[in-house]
């Protein structure tokens, strides 16, 4: 992957090739610096980040999907580290992260008056109870079941049939 671009209007573009790791995925950030001498001194020159997008044009052989299994509602109002459910592919025995939407990554919840899901994977407890997260690349497809619980970690019972 090539960029070619310039440090302001009045300086020679430069050019920039970058390979990318094997595991990686999702946004990246791009931040070109270089320095020039003028026979006595460094003058700094610091590029426009550019930012592009990673993006696997095949599907992952499978997913590896994990979430917590186990979350208490309500939520604390301060609660920095919501619950989420994290996403790898498997490439040719590779695990790649897939977490966020940019990478093809979608989540659904199987009863979203239970928990629902954002695009990002962050999970929102609603009342007690029990859901299956669907998570989808690709066509590929993964699963991750959720229990709702109480503050004492009681979950209402579950009427199984079969």
């Amino acid at each position: 992957m090539t960029f070619i671009g310039g440090f302001s209007d009045k300086e020679a573009p430069y050019e920039v090739s970058v390979t990318l790791p094997e595991r990686a995925s999702g946004t990246l950030t791009i931040s070109a610096r270089s320095n020039t001498y003028d026979g006595t001194r460094f003058t700094a020159h610091k590029a426009q980040p550019v930012t592009i997008i990673v993006r696997r044009s095949t599907p992952p052989d499978r997913l590896i999907v994990e979430s917590s299994s186990d979350i208490i509602t309500p939520r604390p109002a301060n609660d920095r580290n919501p619950p989420r459910v994290s996403v790898k592919g498997i490439y040719n025995g590779v695990e790649v992260t897939l977490n966020q939407s940019v990478t093809g990554t979608t989540y659904v919840s199987s009863d979203t008056s239970i928990v629902t899901v954002d695009s990002e994977g962050v999970l929102t407890p609603v009342s007690l109870g029990r859901a299956v997260i669907t998570v989808e690349n690709q066509g590929v497809r993964g699963f991750s079941m959720v229990a709702v619980s109480d503050s004492n970690g009681i979950t209402p019972p579950e009427e199984v049939t079969y």
